[in-house]
């Protein structure tokens, strides 16, 4: 395989996958409309915070790793891989045919010889319609492959050579190409059948998001009732080993876990109630943090209120589908004067200003950076238990 052209490849699905594999010794060229990426790609910079950068960093720049909006560039690809974001604000046909759509703008540069693997995730029934799609093109004998990311932002790189691989092909042929291709990470693969994979990578962001729901609602329960969720959450967790996976409560969002929880709930409504209940628990944590300082300090009215951390989650610079937007959106209904501030964004030293300068926080991401800054006499809140 002497070429694989990631399409969508300066994207958080397709980048880390590109770099990994370029590390590998293939030639990997990443094709993408966000010309800004690109450059920073070209300029042997990496666009996004990922903890285990520096190993790649200085030879990010002699890696066989091209970075262009060139669309012709794929004809002469030997694998084309679809690394596309996906997203949940239609029904599940719609979100097929959008994702299909966005193939079609290739279609002229697709040959019958490629092996075509979609890495996003997608629907139930997408890989048959795109199975199909690809059949009315160039007959039977395609070779298609669903390949489901399942890393962790920030942690790509270390986990893209340690996860096992979950490989769904229409063919043994694929299957085979697919396994070789993967093969140079040393990953475990495990062969799933199309609807399979579909469901599995679903129900996986769905049970983790079901999960921190769990969370949210027994600290919004205690906190109502005037308990301390952190004290009785290292109570019942001390020397217990069936509540090691009870999580910390907190802000649960991001491009991914929302989303595929809202699209089990369009294909299966009322026979994923829980789907629905997770999706109402986790959005509901933005406004009851607003309403936990104002029962701390009363009216906030023209207050200016830090709302720390502006990621969707810890050591991260991703804010797609933050959820401390929210936060902001909430104080501004109260009158109050947000101010949101990312260490990711800014320099430690302001933080440390506008904590001076605030009249009250609201911890909404648990930056590694901020464990020092924990106020002393400003009040706050802290649904992480990070500064307790």
């Amino acid at each position: 395989m002497n070429l694989i052209s990631i399409i969508g490849g300066c994207g958080h699905i397709g980048l880390p996958l590109g770099v990994v594999f370029s590390m590998c010794g293939k030639n990997v060229n990443l094709v993408d409309i966000d010309t800004k990426k690109i450059e920073c790609i070209k300029l042997g910079n990496y666009p996004y915070f990922e903890n285990d950068f520096d190993e790649i960093k200085a030879n990010l720049k002699n890696l066989s790793l091209n970075a262009t909006n060139d669309k012709t560039s794929v004809q002469n690809s030997d694998v084309v891989i679809w690394a596309f974001p996906t997203f949940s604000d239609k029904s599940n046909d719609e979100n097929i045919d959008v994702f299909i759509n966005s193939i079609k703008l290739y279609e002229k540069f697709y040959n019958k010889n490629q092996l075509f693997i979609i890495r996003s995730t997608i629907q139930m029934g997408a890989f048959d319609k795109i199975k199909a799609y690809l059949t009315n093109l160039f007959g039977e004998d395609i070779l298609l492959a669903y390949c489901p990311e399942r890393i962790s932002e920030s942690n790509a790189f270390s986990e893209l050579k340690k996860l096992p691989q979950i490989v769904a092909a229409n063919n043994s042929q694929a299957f085979k190409k697919v396994s070789d291709l993967f093969s140079c990470l040393s990953v475990e693969i495990i062969e799933l059948c199309p609807e399979e994979a579909e469901m599995s990578k679903l129900m996986l962001n769905a049970w983790r998001y079901m999960d921190f729901a769990i969370s949210n609602s027994f600290y919004m329960l205690c906190q109502e009732q005037g308990l301390d969720f952190y004290r009785l959450f290292n109570a019942v967790k001390k020397d217990y080993p069936r509540a090691n996976d009870f999580k910390k409560a907190g802000l649960t969002a991001g491009p991914c876990l929302t989303k595929d929880t809202k699209n089990l709930i369009k294909r299966f409504g009322k026979n994923f109630e829980m789907g629905s209940a997770a999706i109402e628990i986790n959005s509901s944590m933005p406004s009851f943090l607003v309403y936990e300082l104002i029962n701390k300090i009363g009216s906030i009215k023209n207050k200016k209120i830090l709302v720390l951390g502006s990621a969707f989650k810890a050591n991260c610079d991703d804010k797609r589908g933050s959820l401390a937007f929210k936060v902001r959106d909430e104080l501004l209904k109260q009158k109050a004067i947000p101010v949101v501030s990312d260490i990711y964004d800014d320099e430690p030293n302001q933080v440390e200003d506008l904590i001076d300068e605030v009249d009250a926080i609201i911890l909404t991401v648990p930056h590694k950076e901020y464990e020092n800054l924990k106020p002393k006499e400003k009040p706050y809140v802290d649904c992480w238990g990070f500064w307790e």
